[in-house]
């Protein structure tokens, strides 16, 4: 049986000494992935415990979060490390809010989708010629070796790594003031579903009295009208289509607002204002439909301000 504690490790030295950025970034994909497939026997398994697996799934997004800094200083650009780094500060952010079983999965997708594009980030820019070859013929995986994957397939666990597209979810700028003034930091985030807590949302912006905008499209798939859902610590406005959906700007604690009706099949255009003053800092966007809990919207289902190679935002 693998321990969270085998797991969740401070960061070794033969990672930290691993010659150059590549091997840092292989050795550290290796403990996420590990990670991953431990919470997905666990949460495969008939009666085993939920809190097992949201601490092996931390684990692994943390190694994630730390394999995504070695990359940082190999890329010029970094708009897409800054985006996943987003979404798996969020992630390691709501997992330890004991989340439920069924956001355990989804955080066990994600987590595997964020490994496979971090490896195909590092053939491209770190791989040798003949490995750039198999990944333009489409045949790179992630390598499937350990006692830990093959207990996974003994017992018949099956893990997809499908390489997400980095132009899904919306155009976020970070200002670090509020009122949308002071320095602005672009970046895009797959899904509105931050809870900082009394830390800084980003590198350069400080952990209160800070504002954020959100902008893009919202695609709603036809014979569906969920309804939209918000909620921040401390104040948050919604517009669809430029039309005022939700609004509940006075600071106040964490608190959800509906929007009235449900949305139309379609592309919407969409803008989220938010504001922290002090204290806690946090903001959801999400949806609901049949009377379910609000859930966060999906990142296929969020269109950057330009489009992107699916969907244009008009």
């Amino acid at each position: 049986m693998l321990y969270v504690e085998d797991v969740d490790e401070e960061i070794s030295d033969e990672v930290k000494g691993a010659p150059g950025v590549r091997a840092r970034v292989d050795a550290l994909l290796e403990r996420a992935r590990q990670a991953a497939l431990a919470a997905r026997v666990v949460l495969d398994t008939r009666g085993a415990v939920a809190k097992d697996a949201a601490q092996l799934l931390a684990a692994g997004w943390r190694s994630f979060s730390a394999a995504l800094r070695a990359a940082h200083g190999a890329d010029a650009g970094g708009e897409w490390l800054a985006a996943l780094s987003g979404a798996a500060d969020a992630w390691t952010s709501r997992l330890e809010g004991h989340p439920p079983r069924r956001d355990l999965r989804l955080a066990l997708a994600e987590l595997a989708r964020g490994i496979r594009s971090l490896h195909a980030w590092k053939i491209r820019v770190l791989g040798s010629r003949a490995e750039r070859r198999l990944r333009l013929a489409g045949r790179i995986a992630l390598a499937a070796s350990g006692a830990i994957f093959a207990a996974a397939i003994a017992i018949g666990v099956a893990v997809s790594l499908s390489i997400p597209d980095f132009d899904e979810g919306l155009t976020a700028i970070y200002y670090t003031k509020r009122g949308q003034a002071g320095h602005p930091f672009e970046r895009i985030d797959h899904q509105v579903d931050f809870s900082w807590g009394r830390r800084s949302p980003m590198k350069g912006v400080g952990r209160d009295r800070f504002s954020v905008r959100w902008e893009g499209c919202l695609v709603v798939e036809n014979g569906r009208h969920p309804t939209l859902v918000a909620g921040a610590d401390e104040a948050i406005r919604v517009r669809i289509d430029g039309v005022k959906a939700i609004e509940d700007w006075k600071p106040h604690q964490f608190r959800t607002n509906s929007a009235k009706g449900g949305l139309k099949p379609g592309v919407h255009r969409i803008r989220v204002d938010y504001e922290d003053v002090s204290g806690e800092a946090r903001v959801f966007l999400g949806w609901t439909e049949d009377g379910e809990p609000p859930r966060p919207i999906p990142a296929e289902n969020l269109v950057p301000r330009d489009g992107n190679r699916k969907h244009k935002c008009p």
